[in-house]
């Protein structure tokens, strides 16, 4: 694929930035949130359109996908694009393929009219900031049920974000999925909190701006987190013969994960719909994923011979989340005992936890056991931390495995089963040419 001029001199600047993207942190930090901001001229506002903001030239995009409404609040889906790519900005086709209706997000395009991540990239981020903060203003957006991305350069600032405020998952970081597409994003990828995570390069781009060993770099550290507790749903995708671009199976592969990231961490009710005394605490609880308990709470509640009027038709209606979401739970976690003994170890735990004291813990714990005595399931275990411990030697130079190295990856491959995330992954990299 031919690349302008421009673009490939911007793309030269950023193989000599420094490590961190002048993050300024090596720790996810907090820093100060932005003042609350008031409802806009677009408040409620349905398709696409584009915000110019205060600051000349760092604009935004918004698309509405027709899943949202008042009735269904949604999450967030934000991009930071690449070097001199500002114009792909209003183009939402493959994120609302894949994420935004599927899964009811509504999407943030960062537009920087100067096509350079690099220069005042502070500048950048708090523009992002406003972006969000305003979108949240405009919407019902549950905060910390969202993805993040970036595309080459656009790592400048989707590292500065993470550096500074992905410690805690809330209303300055409302993110459950992180995806680098191409991306220089250049901080330790495990200093905030637990995120699912895609990064994907191509084999043509691998040498482009140190693209292929940021996303090296990024999947070691966070393979190397799982032996401590760390989330395995990670998907390093090497494309072959892909050049410096975003391809739609880039886009498909990322959205796979969301669905459980969502359900292991994020929120998924929109509080303010619940401002009644007798239903914050239980709106509270199901938020922070304590879903059997809220569940027996509105039960208890609704069992109430005097609760009538508008707060029986909402305590009804948060019943009836809360059950449609470990619903959702239970399925998720049928798939994973199917298909994926890695994320099914990992997952059900936290699962069972969160539907204790509910009807379905019981067949939670019941599914995880049988899971557990699959054939082979030890053994895909006991290969996935094999291949993880030893990724970086495994893989010394590009992303083709080594000759020599083929016959021991092969033999862990042996243990991961076709369907699993990490068998799709490992079949890949042997597959490079």
């Amino acid at each position: 694929m031919a690349r302008p001029l421009a673009t490939l001199l911007v793309m030269l600047a950023l193989i000599s930035l420094p490590v961190a993207a002048s993050a300024a942190a090596a720790v996810a930090g907090k820093e100060s949130a932005a003042p609350p901001i008031g409802p806009s001229i677009n408040k409620g506002r349905a398709g696409t359109y584009l915000v110019e903001t205060r600051q000349a030239g760092y604009n935004y995009y918004v698309f509405v996908p027709a899943s949202y409404s008042d009735a269904n609040p949604a999450g967030l889906h934000v991009h930071f694009h690449g070097q001199a790519s500002q114009k792909t900005a209003p183009n939402f086709d493959n994120w609302n393929k894949y994420f935004l209706t599927p899964y009811n997000l509504i999407g943030i395009n960062m537009q920087y009219m100067d096509g350079d991540n690099t220069h005042d990239t502070e500048g950048k981020l708090k523009t992002a900031q406003g972006a969000i903060a305003q979108v949240m203003a405009d919407y019902k957006i549950i905060a910390g049920r969202g993805a993040i991305c970036s595309f080459s350069g656009g790592g400048c600032v989707h590292g500065m974000f993470a550096a500074k405020f992905s410690k805690d998952r809330g209303v300055e970081w409302p993110f459950c999925q992180s995806a680098l597409y191409s991306s220089n994003y250049r901080v330790e990828a495990t200093i905030g909190t637990p995120m699912g995570w895609y990064i994907g390069v191509g084999t043509k781009e691998w040498s482009l701006a140190s693209l292929g060993s940021d996303a090296k770099a990024r999947t070691g550290e966070l393979l190397s987190a799982i032996a401590k507790g760390g989330d395995p749903d990670v998907l390093f995708n090497v494309i072959q013969d892909k050049d410096h671009t975003i391809l739609e199976v880039d886009v498909q592969e990322a959205g796979k994960i969301f669905p459980r990231s969502d359900l292991a961490y994020a929120p998924f009710l929109y509080a303010p719909d619940y401002p009644d005394k007798e239903l914050r605490q239980i709106v509270a609880g199901a938020n922070a994923l304590q879903l059997g308990g809220a569940s027996a709470a509105v039960a208890k509640l609704l069992a109430k011979a005097d609760l009538v009027g508008d707060l029986k038709k909402k305590a009804e209606d948060l019943d009836a989340r809360i059950i449609a979401r470990i619903d959702r739970v239970t399925a998720m976690a049928k798939e994973l005992c199917a298909n994926d003994p890695v994320l099914a170890a990992f997952y059900l735990p936290m699962f069972i936890n969160q539907c204790k004291g509910s009807a379905s813990e019981k067949g939670l714990r019941a599914m995880s056991s049988a899971a557990s005595k699959e054939k082979g399931f030890s053994a895909t275990l006991a290969a996935h931390a094999q291949f993880t411990k030893n990724f970086s030697s495994l893989m010394p130079g590009d992303a083709r495995i080594p000759p020599d190295k083929k016959k021991e990856v092969d033999s862990l491959n042996a243990h991961f089963p076709a369907t699993s995330l990490i068998g799709r992954m490992v079949t890949n990299l042997l597959s490079l040419k």
